[in-house]
């Protein structure tokens, strides 16, 4: 038969989804137990109050982070959907430029045009969204980042330049 050969070439082997798939799988899996480990590592360090942090708050609420996202990545690959679309390299060099800007003005400028500059920088990364999309994105980012922490938790942050909330 003419498809014969193509059939029994692959009888016995995976495909490329499927092998993609399963790797997919066991990364998600290392990263949810990387994330477990440092979640109870934090947790032995002590959490401290919501005012003043103790030296394990921080690696805590990234291994709750993490275990978060791997489930997220887990439950797509066992789906066998892609978590995304595009280009990676794009999202992932907008993000750092959005970091790199953040990092590069936040001493002379003040939070939130940083904040404002690495939420615009970073949404372009998606390609999906429209420049005034952005925009709006990135003040009500600013504007909740006000709110939260100036506001409801009263935390001294150098707003703008010389400018303390």
């Amino acid at each position: 038969m003419v498809g014969d050969h193509r059939r029994r070439r692959h009888i016995g082997t995976m495909s490329r989804p499927t092998r993609r798939y399963h790797a997919e799988k066991a990364v998600a899996a290392l990263l949810l137990l990387a994330g477990t480990i440092f979640s109870f590592g934090g947790y032995r360090y002590g959490l401290g109050s919501m005012r003043h942090w103790g030296a394990g708050a921080f690696p805590f609420v990234c291994g709750l982070a993490l275990i978060v996202l791997s489930v997220v990545c887990l439950c797509s690959a066992a789906k066998g959907r892609e978590a995304g679309t595009g280009s990676v390299w794009r999202g992932m060099g907008a993000i750092a430029a959005g970091m790199a800007g953040f990092a590069a003005i936040i001493g002379s400028w003040g939070l939130l045009p940083a904040t404002f500059l690495l939420a615009s920088l970073s949404g372009i990364g998606t390609g999906k969204l429209k420049v005034r999309h952005i925009l709006a994105l990135a003040a009500s980012l600013c504007l909740l980042m006000y709110l939260l922490f100036v506001i409801l938790l009263r935390l001294p942050l150098p707003i703008f330049r010389g400018t303390y909330g």
